[in-house]
């Protein structure tokens, strides 16, 4: 789908609260600047597979949609466009958010896993697989700020221990 298309369909559905993206290579940090500013009821947004979209994109949706409460960012290219700025955003600026994918994004950290645990304390699904950066850091904040989450996927999250699931369980 061309980027033109998708600007035109955001700026005729300002009420517009899901949108399905999953795996449309053309969407950009563009697109999302569009569609943050003029959808600004968006709750569910899955952006899977969508290696254009970088830290940038999400800022600009999380900066106007402040009743997101799905976001879906897995990924297996590009995983360095998504990183802990993201997380901070969706920290400050997303407190309904009680659903995260971010499988894949290899360059998020505990630092960030911290910033969304303080801000999205609604937080109830959260998808790290293959996130190689988390460690029981990470998991202890999740465990101190996200009270209501219920599943939390960890495989290939090789720096985490029993000691950072007993903070998880305490928690939650």
């Amino acid at each position: 789908m061309e980027e033109w298309v998708l600007l035109s369909i955001f700026r005729s559905l300002s009420l517009l609260e899901e949108l399905n993206l999953n795996r449309c290579v053309g969407v950009t940090d563009h697109a999302l600047k569009s569609l943050g500013a003029t959808c600004a009821s968006l709750k569910v947004l899955r952006l899977k597979g969508c290696r254009q979209v970088s830290d940038v994109g999400i800022l600009a949706v999380s900066q106007f949609a402040a009743s997101l409460e799905v976001l879906d960012l897995r990924r297996s290219e590009m995983k360095f466009r998504v990183t802990d700025v993201m997380l901070l955003s969706l920290g400050e600026r997303c407190p309904f958010l009680r659903w995260l994918d971010v499988a894949g994004c290899e360059f998020l950290t505990d630092v960030g896993v911290a910033w969304l645990a303080g801000g999205c304390r609604s937080l109830r699904y959260l998808n790290l697989n293959k996130c190689v950066r988390v460690t029981d850091v990470g998991l202890r904040a999740l465990g101190e700020g996200c009270h209501e989450l219920e599943t939390l996927l960890l495989s290939g999250v090789k720096r985490t221990s029993d000691v950072g699931i007993r903070h998880v369980s305490l928690g939650c």
